[in-house]
């Protein structure tokens, strides 16, 4: 079968896709990448990918740039044959429908989360949520299965009568290589700390920065227990995204802003306790890499964090923008080794059995096969 991966970005690919296309690619399928090309498309050259370009502005609302799009990708997967297209994330899914459509083709979307869009009440976001919704509901006899990578998002589909319910599959995430994300693989903790200037136990966060990562209560909570602990935070400012923080936000005494990192696991294997306070996530990567390098987490008790985390067995869930509860709950796990010691091993276990990047691989290829048949 020729399979094309359709997304936004070659990061996306790179990070979350890698595993599942080659693991395609072995079982004989000839795998298609097209993606805009970026900064990362060496990424993708170097794991000896069949990568193909398109143009995408993701925070266009132009007909008429959005259909020059359309017709590109039209163009593009017609030359290629292929005969399934499998997208990722909110516009590529939504042309992949339509392209699916249009060439008469077995398509796959994988929704990784609703995203800004389903948390802002801007009038841009309502006019996205309301073409989509419209372009889903038109074009969901075209798919031949939507992907959700936690129950309530899939739950919201089904209701809303976006997709089919005989159609819709729950993989829970793009699974994560447990082998790559242990501390075999880095340097000391202490070495890793001495080099930042850390000297108290470290709080971490890892997440993209834009608002509903909950990066102001990550912020505020810093506020609060720097004199106690201390605080980094990783996460480019993604210019593309109407809900990014500031430069200026981000550069605070009470955190140590790093950045975007290409490889985070040093970082990981420095910390004692990682912190996400998303208010909503599809199934968030950074908590399961920090649950393969065996670390408690506290997170916000929202769609695809909560999937993760069983309250007070691998860290704590607290409310929604509560910066009370992230206090609490991170003072409660820092200030107590063995309990601290315990979750970490919990969530090391967990992510093992769940979670792993073979368990997922097997999952979506079952789900290529009864597409396939």
């Amino acid at each position: 079968m020729r399979i094309v991966f359709l997304s936004h970005a070659c990061i996306n690919i790179a990070l979350f896709r890698l595993a599942l296309i080659k693991h395609l690619m072995t079982l004989g399928h000839e795998v298609f990448v097209l993606v805009p090309k970026d900064e990362h498309v060496q990424k993708l050259l170097d794991a000896k990918l069949n990568v193909v370009h398109y143009r995408i502005d993701r925070r266009s609302l132009n007909p008429f740039k959005e259909l020059l799009t359309i017709l590109s990708l039209l163009k593009a997967i017609k030359q290629l044959r292929a005969d399934l297209i499998h997208s990722f994330t909110l516009k590529p899914n939504v042309y992949g429908l339509i392209v699916a459509w249009a060439l008469k083709m077995q398509s796959i979307q994988t929704i990784t989360g609703l995203g800004s869009f389903y948390i802002s009440n801007s009038i841009k976001a309502k006019i996205v949520r309301f073409l989509t919704q419209i372009v889903y509901r038109i074009f969901k006899n075209t798919s031949s299965a939507s992907v959700f990578q936690n129950p309530d998002d899939m739950e919201f589909f089904i209701t809303k009568k976006l997709c089919h319910k005989k159609r819709a599959h729950l993989i829970m995430g793009s699974g994560i290589d447990m082998d790559f994300y242990s501390a075999k693989f880095t340097r000391s903790k202490s070495l890793i700390r001495s080099e930042l200037g850390l000297n108290k136990k470290v709080v971490l966060m890892v997440a993209r920065a834009i608002e509903h990562k909950g990066v102001r209560e990550f912020y505020a909570l810093a506020k609060r227990l720097c004199k106690s602990y201390d605080f980094v935070y990783i996460g480019g400012v993604d210019k593309g995204n109407a809900y990014a923080m500031s430069e200026e936000f981000l550069q605070d005494s009470c955190v140590k802003y790093l950045g975007e990192k290409q490889d985070v696991r040093e970082f990981y294997a420095a910390c004692d306790l990682f912190v996400l306070p998303s208010y909503k996530e599809g199934l968030p990567r950074t908590i399961l890499e920090a649950m393969s390098f065996a670390k408690p987490v506290v997170a916000a008790r929202a769609s695809g964090s909560k999937e993760l985390i069983e309250d007070g067995y691998n860290g704590f869930l607290v409310e929604i923008a509560s910066v009370d509860e992230l206090e609490i709950a991170c003072d409660k796990i820092l200030s107590d080794d063995a309990l601290a010691n315990a979750m970490g091993k919990n969530s090391h276990a967990l992510c093992a059995q769940k979670f792993s990047i073979d368990i997922i691989v097997k999952e979506y290829e079952r789900l290529y096969a009864c597409i396939r048949a």
